[in-house]
């Protein structure tokens, strides 16, 4: 279930949208996504423009990822699309994860969450930080917190 806070977001006509596909623009955006009343994740962005297609397209966002209402990963990327029917979600350009309890941070240029089964997917390069350790590969699936990655044309290196 998709729940739209709007209480501090501002919107105004569509006018000045870039697009015909843009229904309204928001200010101050958030949404949260439960499920069973647990928090999935919850999105703030400065700006969010709605689509007749049903998505949501956001700049620069921030996005809290939950585990058993938990916080265990935060999100940031230049741009965003969230799927108003699926809660699906898809972070672009220079897209940086940090984990919680993992102390590891994930980059690539695009990665997306299903909430589904509450996973990242990318067939991006990318690079996952921790301590002492870089490694680096093209595509992967992980879970929100970062504790269950599979890697794929993984190349490792020790970082002293």
């Amino acid at each position: 279930m998709l729940l739209l806070l709007l209480g501090a977001a501002a919107c105004r006509p569509s006018a000045t949208a870039p697009d015909a596909e843009t229904q309204q623009v928001l200010e101050g955006f958030t949404m949260t996504q439960t499920t069973k009343g647990s928090r999935q994740w919850e999105i703030r962005s400065p700006e969010a423009r709605v689509t007749l297609r049903g998505e949501s397209l956001l700049a620069t966002p921030e996005i809290r990822f939950f585990r058993n209402d938990r916080h265990v990963s935060t999100a940031k990327s230049k741009t965003a699309s969230i799927h108003a029917q699926t809660g699906a979600v898809r972070l672009q350009d220079e897209v940086v994860i940090v984990s919680v309890d993992q102390k590891a941070v994930l980059r690539t240029q695009r990665l997306d969450y299903t909430p589904e089964d509450q996973k990242f997917r990318t067939d991006e390069p990318l690079t996952i930080e921790r301590p002492g350790v870089r490694i680096r590969g093209k595509g992967l699936v992980a879970d929100a917190g970062l504790s269950d990655v599979t890697l794929y044309h993984q190349e490792t290196s020790i970082v002293r």
